[in-house]
């Protein structure tokens, strides 16, 4: 499959809203990930932007608004949909050995497909009752990202955390269950596997929306980043075109062994000519 983008401005979405033109930049009033809808699984660009395909346990997608090239979610397929947290995830659906394949696999999906990388963890759950939600459909997902430089990245990672109040260390992602439960909303970043870190977000409207993408972005050299999405928003992110080469480059490398395919999915290549 090939993608033709010679001579052609961004594409968007269907039915996203387009700025007006007034004159002035206004930046929209910041929203938190507990007032403001996220459902990924309704997006018509989903089966594109896909990596994995589908499963029955999970799917990795590469996301709009990308930080790094590869950008990728890792996120569970419909029966888990109403699950709003990693934490929750490995509480109450599927063991942390799925999730730990997931993360291998696209790991080497992205160093095969696009180049070598160190891969950095990151997710603002939501917890609590999954069947409350007043804002729609929002859905689990732990962003994966990439960093040339490992001790770079997480020396200032860690010295920009030590700046803000609440963050504190955690033995990685395995332990979110036994630290947040499902009980909280919360952020979490993982530098590297002996190096992460979670805040417990006690009033989610202190923070800005995607309040850890934004410190991810400010942590990256500026080598490694690929796009800033305009206010932050993933659905007015302009690089649909490119997070679909991402995840053309990625797919054909997902789940490849010297034995077989993954044991969490088959890869499958979706077509784009009925959208156009």
């Amino acid at each position: 499959m090939t993608v033709d983008t010679a001579g052609r401005s961004p594409r968007t979405r269907p039915n996203q809203t387009q700025p007006h033109s007034t004159g002035s930049v206004v930046e929209p009033k910041p929203v938190s990930m507990s007032n403001h809808p996220d459902d990924i699984l309704t997006d018509e660009t989903l089966d594109d932007r896909t990596v994995s395909g589908e499963s029955d346990m999970l799917r990795v997608v590469v996301s709009l608004g990308r930080l790094t090239r590869g950008h990728a979610l890792i996120m569970p397929n419909p029966h888990g949909r109403q699950v709003e947290s990693i934490a929750t995830l490995l509480l109450r659906v599927m063991p942390s050995s799925v999730v730990e394949e997931a993360i291998r696999l696209t790991h080497q999906a992205r160093v095969q497909g696009i180049g070598p990388g160190y891969q950095v963890l990151f997710e603002h759950g939501n917890s609590g009752d999954p069947s409350s939600s007043r804002f729609g459909t929002r859905v689990a997902h732990l962003h994966s990202v990439w960093t040339s430089n490992r001790n770079a990245f997480t020396n200032l990672l860690e010295n920009y955390l030590a700046r803000h109040q609440g963050w504190e260390r955690i033995e990685g992602w395995r332990s979110l269950p036994e630290a947040v439960g499902d009980r909280y909303e919360y952020c979490f970043i993982q530098a590297s596997p002996e190096d992460a870190w979670y805040r417990i977000v006690l009033d989610p409207n202190e923070l800005p929306i995607q309040y850890p993408r934004r410190i991810i972005h400010a942590v990256l050299n500026e080598t490694d980043r690929a796009t800033t999405p305009p206010s932050w928003v993933w659905r007015s992110a302009d690089d649909l075109d490119a997070a679909e080469e991402d995840a053309i480059a990625m797919r054909s490398h997902f789940g490849q062994r010297h034995s077989g395919q993954s044991s969490i999915t088959t890869p499958r290549v979706t077509s784009r000519v009925s959208r156009r």
